[in-house]
C-alpha cells in the first residue's frame, strides 16, 4: 500500500550493512574463474569487441538465470558492505550451487560433494550463524536442476534466506519447504539478453521509437510449453489486430540471431504477451520493459503477488497488465474471444485516447523501472541496491532489525 519505497531512504543508506562470507568453503573465487574459461566467456562484463558473448555461448535456460555473474563482483565493491561482521544487518553466503557443479574440475579446488559437505559443516560452527539461527544470512539459488544433499539442505532448512527469480519453483516450494512456508525467499528479476542490457550498445529510450502497426501485439516464443495455456497463443493471435505471434525454440542451443532479431521487434511492439511457464513469470515480461513493450502477464494472481522482484520498491500494477492464464480462460464460455476484444478495449490500436495515454505512461515507466531496478549490465550498481534494499526489508519483517519495515518475532 502507499507509494513505493526508495533506496535512498536515509535508514538504508545508513544504518543497513551488510557482510559477505567469502571464506572457506564460501570462497568461490577460483571457481569462479574456472566456469568462465570453461565455458567461454572470458571478457563477457569488459569487452566491447564481444559485447553478446553471453548469448553467443550460453543457452537462454542457463543464461537467463546466471545471476552471481553479474551481481557478485558489484557487491564485492558495493560501499555498504562492510568488512567487520559486528556492524553488519544481513550475511550473504557466496557460495553457487552452479558454479560448484558446472566450474568442475578446477585446479586447486574440492569435489563438488566434498565442497558441500564443508559448506554445511562451517555454517553450523559460524558464531554470525548461530546468533540468529542463519535467519540473516542470504544464499543465491536458482533454477539450476542442483539438488542440495541432505545435510546442506538441513542446514539451509534451519533459517536461510534464499536469493532466487522464482519463489514457486519446485527447488525451493518443494525441496525447501520449510523456506517456502516461512517466506524467507527474495524474489530478483531474471538475467535479460544483452541485446537488451548491454553497456556497449547505443541506447536510445524505447518508448521514443516508432511503434510498427503491424506488430502492435507481440509474442515470440515457445508455444509448445506444457504451462501457461500455450497451446492457445496462435488462436489468441489470430483474434487480435496487428499481432506478431511467432512460434520459436530458444533453449537447445544458443540463439543470438533469434535474440537479435526479438529484441529488434520488441521495440517496435506495443503490448508484449508474457504467459507463464515453469513460474508465473519468466525473463520475456523484464524484457518487454526494457524495450517500451507492455507486457500483459498472464499467471494466478494469487502466485504473481508474491513472485515478481522488490514488491518494495516498484508498483507492479503502474508497468504491466495482469490477467488469468490462458487455460483458465479458455474454460470459459467464448473466454478468448472475450479475452481478445478487452485487450483490444484496453490497450489496441483502435484504443480511446484515455487508454493511448494510459499505455503510453506505462511505457514509459516500465523502462524507468527497468533500468533503477532490474538491469544488470548497465546499471549493475542500480540492481545491486535493490537487490539489498529488500534484503534491509526482510530482516525487519523477521524481527532481526530495527527499520520501518520492523515486525516483532512472534
Amino acid at each position: 500500500s502507499g507509494a513505493p519505497a526508495s533506496v535512498e531512504d536515509e535508514g538504508f543508506r545508513k544504518g543497513f550493512k551488510f557482510y559477505l562470507h567469502q571464506e572457506g568453503a564460501m570462497d568461490m573465487r577460483q571457481q569462479e574463474k574456472c566456469f568462465v574459461e570453461k565455458e567461454g566467456i572470458k571478457g563477457w562484463d569488459d569487452d566491447p569487441n564481444h559485447p553478446h558473448i553471453l548469448d553467443i555461448k550460453m543457452r537462454l535456460n542457463l543464461r537467463q538465470y546466471l545471476v552471481e555473474l553479474q551481481i557478485w563482483p558489484e557487491l564485492r565493491k558495493h560501499p555498504q558492505r562492510t568488512m567487520n561482521p559486528e556492524e553488519a544487518s544481513a550475511f550473504i553466503i557466496m557460495y553457487s550451487p552452479y558454479y560448484n557443479h558446472m566450474g568442475y574440475p578446477c585446479t586447486g579446488v574440492p569435489n563438488t560433494k566434498s565442497w558441500e559437505d564443508a559448506l554445511a559443516k562451517e555454517l553450523r560452527a559460524n558464531k554470525w550463524w548461530q546468533r540468529h539461527g542463519g535467519r540473516d544470512h542470504f544464499i543465491f539459488y536458482m533454477k539450476y536442476n542442483i539438488a542440495l544433499p541432505k545435510d546442506l539442505h538441513s542446514v539451509l532448512e534451519g533459517g536461510v534466506n534464499v536469493i532466487t527469480t522464482d519463489r514457486h519453483y519446485w527447488s525451493i516450494s518443494h525441496n525447501l519447504k520449510q523456506t517456502f512456508a516461512e517466506g524467507r525467499v527474495l524474489v530478483i528479476p531474471y538475467v535479460c539478453s544483452t541485446f537488451m542490457d548491454s553497456p556497449h550498445i547505443a541506447y536510445q529510450s524505447p518508448h521514443n521509437l516508432e511503434k510498427d502497426p503491424n506488430s502492435h501485439f507481440m509474442f515470440w516464443g515457445n508455444t509448445r510449453r506444457r504451462f501457461g495455456g500455450r497451446s492457445f497463443i496462435k488462436d489468441l493471435g489470430d483474434l487480435l489486430k496487428g499481432s506478431n505471434f511467432k512460434a520459436t525454440e530458444h533453449n537447445r542451443i544458443p540463439i543470438p540471431d533469434i535474440l537479435n532479431e526479438t529484441a529488434l521487434v520488441m521495440r517496435k511492439s506495443s503490448v508484449c504477451l508474457s504467459p507463464g511457464g515453469d513460474a508465473p513469470t519468466s525473463v520475456r515480461m523484464f524484457e518487454a520493459m526494457a524495450s517500451g513493450c507492455v507486457p500483459v502477464v498472464l499467471g494466478q494472481r494469487e502466485r504473481l503477488a508474491t513472485d515478481l522482484p522488490y514488491p518494495s520498491l516498484i508498483d507492479w500494477d503502474e508497468v504491466a497488465f495482469f490477467a488469468q492464464p490462458l487455460e483458465t480462460i479458455t474454460k470459459r464460455p467464448d473466454g478468448l474471444e472475450k479475452f481478445a476484444a478487452m485487450l483490444e478495449d484496453m490497450a489496441g490500436k483502435g484504443a480511446g485516447p484515455e487508454r493511448k495515454a494510459q499505455l503510453e505512461r506505462m511505457r514509459k515507466k516500465g523502462t524507468e523501472v527497468f533500468k533503477k531496478h532490474l538491469m544488470y549490465k548497465r546499471h549493475t550498481r542500480d540492481a545491486a541496491d535493490s537487490l539489498l534494499f529488500e534484503m534491509w526489508v526482510l530482516v525487519q519483517k523477521k524481527g532481526i532489525v530495527q527499520g520501518p519495515h520492523y515486525q516483532p518475532k512472534s
